[in-house]
């Protein structure tokens, strides 16, 4: 497990990496003869050096050598694929998304068990291949380090070579992080994914691989490294559009708020709300109901009573009330602010909208509570429809 276990550092995260040294290969050219001058011998004008021959023999040798090992390897992976789909068949036919997602809540039932217990087999028959590959991918790399030695024929299969080896321990790699994620031993898919992220030149590493360990780390309940990485991200792109991309903005202020970092949240969600054109802005409850939420967290409700009154003044007249779980939220935080008369007003209009038939059961909470204020304000003045 020692190739599973190194520390890979990856921006500001400091993670357990994918990595093992092999043994360099030396394809390094054997030093030419001299002749008495100390110079090296040529055979004529215009011919290579001996060495430079010497080399390239060798370089041409090891290619040929590497591309015989990758064709071995072809029936083994077709044998893996038949564990692996063997593996999946265990949940008969079931849902397997589920049945993740039941794995992922603790389930210890036999069949989920019995399936995470498949799909962990099929990871690791994956992982076998995909080391050896990467094997493969560090020879690769010893050849291009070379490759100024070759002819420019073998230097195009050299780099040739070295794409196909790196996409195939990459696809591997996926396969494994798969099977991982499919059974939610997410602790495993994050140790294999950063194989693929040790293996990627840092300014190389794009935005889908950061979000996608990102979100590995978010499924684990590794809530700050998870917005560690999409911070990372949203950060990287200039000030005047961030808010752009609303659902980075909003993936990140989700994370602040699952680390109870309600402050963060809260400005991120506004500067959402703010990014929205004056006149629709309080057509749009997403960043609204958002900001609300965590004003009651921090029990702010002059403020988020403050912000659904902007969402109920945009409504038409006709259209008030008529969601009545809009409506009974919105004179509740009335309440709370410290407004009952304009949450007597909201109750009875919302009340109002619901049809007579259906008023005395669906209606019953809201004329609880339209009773209990008018007994407090003294008052009885019934609204539209009202009780």
């Amino acid at each position: 497990m020692g190739m599973w276990q190194v520390r890979l550092a990856f921006g500001l995260l400091v993670g357990a990496g994918w990595v093992i040294s092999w043994p360099a290969i030396d394809l390094a050219a054997e030093k030419p003869p001299a002749n008495a001058e100390g110079t090296t011998k040529t055979e004529g004008a215009g011919e290579a050096p001996k060495a430079d021959e010497a080399a390239t023999a060798k370089i041409e040798k090891q290619i040929n050598g590497i591309e015989d090992r990758m064709k071995s390897l072809q029936q083994e992976e077709f044998q893996v694929s038949i564990i692996a789909l063997k593996a999946q068949a265990v949940a008969e036919g079931a849902d397997i998304e589920k049945y993740r997602q039941e794995l992922e809540k603790g389930s210890k039932k036999k069949e989920h068990l019995e399936f995470r217990a498949a799909m962990e087999s099929a990871a690791g028959q994956w992982r076998t291949i995909a080391e050896k590959y990467e094997r493969i991918v560090n020879m690769t790399k010893t050849l291009e380090r070379d490759r100024e030695k070759a002819t420019p024929a073998l230097q195009a299969k050299i780099d040739e070579l070295s794409k196909r080896a790196t996409d195939k321990y990459r696809s591997l790699v996926d396969k494994v992080v798969s099977s991982y994620e499919k059974c939610a031993d997410y602790k495993n898919a994050i140790q294999a994914y950063l194989g693929i992220i040790q293996l990627t030149p840092e300014n190389k590493r794009d935005r889908g691989m950061k979000e996608k360990l990102g979100d590995l780390y978010e499924r684990s309940g590794d809530f700050k490294n998870a917005m560690t990485l999409y911070k990372g991200i949203l950060d990287s792109i200039p000030e005047k559009d961030r808010f752009k991309d609303r659902q980075l903005v909003e993936k990140v202020a989700g994370l602040y708020e699952k680390i109870g970092d309600f402050k963060n949240a809260m400005t991120l969600y506004k500067g959402i709300l703010e990014s929205i054109p004056e006149k629709d802005r309080f057509k749009d409850r997403g960043p609204i109901d958002k900001i609300v939420g965590l004003c009651e967290k921090i029990s702010d409700f002059r403020t988020a009573a403050a912000l659904y009154k902007g969402v109920w003044t945009a409504l038409s007249e006709k259209d008030r009330g008529a969601d009545k779980g809009f409506g009974e939220k919105f004179g509740e935080l009335c309440e709370k602010a410290g407004d009952p008369k304009t949450a007597l007003d909201v109750y009875r209009l919302t009340y109002g909208k619901i049809p007579a038939d259906k008023q005395a059961k669906d209606g019953a909470g809201l004329k609880k509570k339209i009773r209990i204020l008018e007994a407090n304000l003294g008052i009885r003045t019934p609204g539209p429809r009202g009780p």
